[in-house]
């Protein structure tokens, strides 16, 4: 069972920090308020903080302005940034970023300890794997726990080359947005149904895990 670990925000974006790492849990396919998301990114911005992580299971949904917010302002901080992920979409999403500019490395989670690394956490890479699976697991394990150990010494994922075609990055741009608009689509479909008839909605509901 993992370490019921304390962190800051709420259960759909949640933090804690490890040295001058902010570590970032962001559940999947939830709609994040911008008041929560604008606290995240104001622990982001604090003194102390020199990198970040961004760790999630499946597809997370941020608005197209919020995740735009963000990837801004880390590249105007210069922060390195490791997205470990799951999730296909998730790593379009930080494919893009990377393009634009931002200092972000895509990892799988079987490839946590070079993640680690790569936001300075190297020294205490067995302590700081052990946090970041407490904060994923925080609500429920995702996977045995001896995963989350392995890959201490593969290499990253991918590489992005220093040169990039503007089709490509257009590419990826359209296929982040059309997936997005589609789960904007499908929250405001049910929030009408509910607006219609709440009893109804609450009962075709899925329950939340």
């Amino acid at each position: 069972m993992a370490t019921k670990v304390s962190f800051e925000g709420k259960r759909e974006l949640r933090w804690l920090m490890v040295s001058r790492c902010l570590i970032t849990y962001l559940e999947e396919e939830v709609e994040f308020s911008d008041e929560l998301w604008d606290e995240w990114m104001e622990a982001i911005g604090r003194p102390g903080v020199a990198a970040v992580m961004l760790c999630s299971w499946g597809a997370t949904q941020p608005s197209h302005q919020q995740w735009r917010r963000v990837t801004r302002l880390m590249r105007e901080l210069d922060l390195p940034v490791a997205v470990v992920t799951a999730d296909r979409h998730n790593l379009a999403l930080a494919k893009a970023a990377a393009w634009l500019g931002t200092n972000i490395e895509s990892h799988r989670w079987n490839e946590l300890g070079v993640a680690v690394r790569a936001v300075g956490l190297g020294d205490q890479i067995i302590t700081a794997q052990a946090r970041i699976t407490a904060l994923r697991d925080r609500f429920g394990a995702r996977t045995p726990p001896a995963e989350a150990f392995a890959g201490v010494d593969t290499q990253p994922r991918h590489v992005l080359p220093m040169a990039a075609s503007s089709e490509l990055v257009y590419e990826q741009s359209e296929a982040i947005q059309q997936r997005l608009a589609q789960v904007q689509a499908r929250l405001q479909a049910h929030q009408s149904q509910v607006a219609a008839d709440p009893v109804g909605a609450s009962v075709a509901a899925p329950e939340s895990s």
